[in-house]
């Protein structure tokens, strides 16, 4: 499933992508963050400290460049798209 988050400056996007995180890996879907190229590195940071190591592990976080690279070696699109419970947030 795709689902973009988008909204103004304090409208709860982080607590909801935290949230949404967070009960995907209770149901042990895997994950896919694509954020900014520049906010890669610290949104690693952000779930390991919030996740804790080994939970952070579980989530691919890529930034758009990367993604768009690396994607077509991993999974294609339309594998993404497909239905398949590889959540991206």
């Amino acid at each position: 499933m795709l689902r973009l988050i988008l909204g103004r400056a304090s409208t709860g996007k982080t607590t909801f992508i935290r949230k949404s995180i967070t009960e995907k890996l209770e149901k042990g879907e895997d994950i896919l963050l694509i954020v900014p190229e520049q906010f890669s590195f610290e949104s690693e940071k952000l779930l390991d400290e919030f996740l804790g190591t080994e939970k952070a592990r579980d989530v691919e976080v890529l930034g758009f460049y990367v993604e768009s690279t690396c994607l077509e070696y991993e999974v294609s699109l339309e594998e993404l798209l497909s239905g398949k419970d590889y959540s991206i947030v």
